[in-house]
C-alpha cells in the first residue's frame, strides 16, 4: 500500500515525495533537513513516513497487542488522584516509580456513557459503512464531487451524504452546551476499537485559574526508568467543544503508533472563558511539563507540540510564545489542519464553507465565541512578523477543507524563514479526517502517516543534541 513511487524530483521550492495516497509537499528553505543535516532523511529526499510510526494493518497493533473496544477502555480506565488534590501534583502511574512522588489512589472508574438504541444503529451502521467495498461504495456515495481539481475520498462522500440526511444540523444551532453533548456523544459512538496503550494517568496541571485536567498516554512495555520522548497536544472543537474523552481515540494512536508519552490538556473553552484564556492554560501546561520532565520520565529535549484544528493553532502559538520569551521551546511541532488567520478570505474558504463538514456559518459561531482580536498573533499565529526561530514542523491540511489556505499559508512561511517543515495535504479529505478514521481508510492512513512524522521529528531532535554534545 504505501510503496513509493519513482520519478524525478522538481528543482522548485516544494518537492513532492510520494508515500501512500497524494504528495507529500516539503517546503525547502535554509536548513530543510528535519535532522539539520545530521545524518537522517533530509525534508526533500523520499521518504515512507508511514513506516517510520512502526505501522501495521489496521486490524492488528504492533508487537501483539491486544485491541480493546472503546466502551471497555473508558470503563476500566485507571484514574490517579494528585496527594491531597493538589493542582501540579506529580502523579504515580500505576506500577512503582522512584522518580516519582505520591500514593497511586485507584478510583472506581466512571460510568461510561451508556449506549441508546439510536447509538447503537449508528454504530453498526458506521462499522458497516467502513467494511464496504469501494465499488459499493461508490455506488451509495453518488456521482464523484470534483472541485479545485481534487476528488472527495468516496467514504468520506458517503459520510457526509450520512450527516446530511440523519445529522444534528450546525453546531452552532445547537449552542455550546448541547453541541459539546453531541461532540462526546458521536465521539464515543463512532470511535474505531482503540490501540491498547500501557496505562493512562488522569493528571491536573497547575493554571493560570486553577488546576488544568490532563490525561497521560504510556506505550505498553515502557520501562519505568525510559526516559520517553513525549507529545503535549491541544484537541480541536473550534474552542467552544473538545474535551480529553472526544480525542481519545486520535492520543492513543499517536502514542502507540509515534512510540511516545502523550499528555492531551483540556484547556478552558469559550464562550465562558473566552480569549486568551485557552492560550493562556496551552503554555502553562507545556511549561509544567518541560520544568517537571525529569520527574514525569520525560526527556526535556524531545518534547513536541500538537493538534487538530483550534489545538493545531495553540500548539503553532506555544512554540511562537516560548521563543519570544526565551523559555524552553518545543523541539518539534505536529500542526494538524491548523487554523492559522481566520480573517484571511482564501480559496479554500470560499469553495468548501459549504457541504463539507466544516461550515461558514459554525465558523463565524466559533470565532464569535472565542472574541479574539484576530490581529493578535496567539489568536493569528500567520501573523507573526519572526518565525526564524520556530522548531521543526509537519503540517497536514485536507484538500476539501476551508482552513487549507490559511494551514499552506503557514507552511509556506515556516519554510521561507528557513524554519525545516513538512507540508502534507490529503487532497480527498476534509476538516475533521483526524476523527473519522472508524469509517475512512484513507483518513486511518493519514494519521498513520502523522504518527510517522512525530515519530521522526522527535529522532531528528535527539540527532541534533547528539551532534552538539
Amino acid at each position: 500500500r504505501h510503496k513509493q513511487t519513482a520519478g524525478p524530483q522538481p528543482a522548485a521550492d516544494r518537492q513532492p515525495v510520494h508515500a501512500g495516497h497524494g504528495d507529500i509537499e516539503h517546503h525547502r528553505g535554509r536548513g530543510a533537513a528535519l535532522d539539520g543535516g545530521k545524518g537522517l532523511a533530509a525534508v526533500g529526499d523520499r521518504l515512507d513516513l508511514v513506516s517510520l510510526g512502526r505501522q501495521c494493518p489496521r486490524e492488528h497493533p504492533p508487537d501483539g497487542r491486544v485491541v480493546v473496544d472503546d466502551e471497555d477502555a473508558r470503563a476500566h480506565r485507571v484514574r490517579v488522584d494528585p496527594v491531597g488534590s493538589q493542582p501540579g501534583t506529580i502523579n504515580s502511574t500505576a506500577h512503582d516509580d522512584a522518580r516519582q512522588k505520591g500514593s497511586v489512589h485507584r478510583m472506581s472508574a466512571a460510568a461510561p456513557h451508556k449506549l441508546t438504541p439510536r447509538d447503537r444503529a449508528e454504530r453498526a451502521a458506521a462499522r458497516v459503512l467502513a467494511r464496504l467495498s469501494p465499488r459499493v461504495t461508490r455506488a451509495l456515495a453518488g456521482k464523484p464531487i470534483v472541485v479545485d481539481g481534487l476528488t472527495l475520498d468516496p467514504q468520506v462522500q458517503l459520510l457526509l451524504k450520512a450527516l446530511q440526511a440523519s445529522g444534528p444540523g450546525n453546531w452552532s444551532t445547537l449552542g455550546h452546551v448541547n453541541a459539546r453533548a453531541e461532540v462526546k456523544r458521536v465521539a464515543l459512538v463512532n470511535a474505531s476499537p482503540l490501540p491498547a496503550v500501557g496505562r493512562t494517568t488522569d493528571l491536573t496541571i497547575p493554571g493560570p485559574v486553577g488546576a488544568i485536567p490532563a490525561r497521560r498516554y504510556d506505550t505498553a512495555g515502557t520501562a519505568h526508568t525510559d526516559v520517553r520522548p513525549a507529545l503535549v497536544f491541544f484537541h480541536g472543537g473550534g474552542f467552544v467543544f473538545g474535551d480529553l474523552d472526544t480525542h481519545d481515540e486520535l492520543c492513543r494512536t499517536l502514542c502507540v503508533h509515534a512510540d511516545v508519552t502523550v499528555i492531551a490538556v483540556d484547556y478552558r473553552l469559550a464562550p465562558e472563558a473566552p480569549f486568551p484564556a485557552a492560550v493562556d492554560d496551552s503554555l502553562a501546561a507545556f511549561r509544567w511539563v518541560h520544568a517537571n520532565a525529569a520527574a514525569l520520565g520525560l526527556d526535556p529535549d524531545r518534547l513536541a507540540v500538537g493538534g487538530d484544528s483550534a489545538g493545531g493553532n495553540l500548539s503553532a502559538v506555544v512554540a511562537q510564545q516560548c521563543v519570544a520569551d526565551g523559555t524552553a521551546a518545543p523541539a518539534f511541532q505536529l500542526l494538524i489542519y491548523p487554523a492559522t488567520d481566520r480573517e484571511l478570505r482564501t480559496r479554500s474558504v470560499e469553495l468548501f464553507s459549504k457541504g463539507f463538514f466544516l461550515v461558514e456559518e459554525d465558523m463565524l459561531w466559533f470565532s464569535e465565541s472565542y472574541a479574539a482580536p484576530w490581529d493578535d498573533v496567539r489568536a493569528a499565529p500567520l501573523r507573526a512578523t519572526d518565525v526564524s526561530d520556530l522548531p521543526p514542523a509537519y503540517i497536514t491540511t485536507a484538500g476539501f477543507d476551508p482552513l487549507r489556505d490559511e494551514g499552506e499559508a503557514y507552511a509556506a512561511k515556516l519554510a521561507d524563514a528557513g524554519v525545516p517543515v513538512a507540508l502534507r495535504r490529503h487532497d480527498g479529505l476534509v476538516h475533521g479526517f483526524a476523527s473519522m478514521t472508524a469509517v475512512s481508510r484513507t483518513s486511518r492512513d493519514a494519521v498513520l502517516e502523522m504518527a510517522g512524522a512525530l515519530q521522526m521529528g522527535l529522532a531528528a531532535a535527539t540527532a541534533r543534541r547528539e551532534a552538539t554534545a
